[in-house]
């Protein structure tokens, strides 16, 4: 009886120490990371405002192209391949110009020029939706130009 009390107590101690082991590593880890950011945030504002975006802007890339080589790396045949290069590229299109726009749009409104700002928002919208909804094919037309290939 005596050995299971203490067996319970060495577990119920154990967890204790392992958690306040891991909180001390947060805490530390925290403090390492975050109060560097926080000194450079308050000292250079501007630049860290550029330096977050750009992490996001890389990290976002990073995330695309790991994504694009493993469905490259899956894809199977030559049309297949052919036919998620069109797709692949249309979609960075599409999401260049969305990007850009947001961004470009923002930058006007920061600096105070609004006529710029809604005429890039605008010139997004119709980009994206002649490349999003313009440029589909329909099932005649795919069939029509496969014949013509063949001839």
């Amino acid at each position: 009886m005596i050995r299971n009390i203490i067996r319970g107590y060495a577990v119920f101690f154990s967890i204790f120490l392992k958690t306040f082991l891991l909180l001390c590593f947060c805490a530390f880890s925290a403090f390492i990371i975050v109060f560097p950011l926080w000194k450079f945030a308050v000292s250079f504002p501007d630049q860290y405002s550029l330096f977050i975006i750009c992490i996001c802007v890389i990290a976002f890339v990073m995330r695309f192209l790991f994504r694009l080589l493993n469905d490259i790396k899956l894809a199977g045949n030559a049309r297949q391949k052919y036919v998620f290069f069109h797709k692949t590229v249309k979609h960075i299109l599409k999401y260049l110009i969305l990007f850009s726009g947001v961004i470009f749009s923002l930058l006007f409104f920061y600096k105070e020029q609004l006529v710029f700002a809604f005429a890039t928002i605008i010139l997004t919208v119709i980009l994206y939706g002649i490349l999003a909804f313009g440029t589909t094919k329909t099932q005649t037309d795919t069939e029509n130009n496969e014949q013509n290939h063949i001839l």
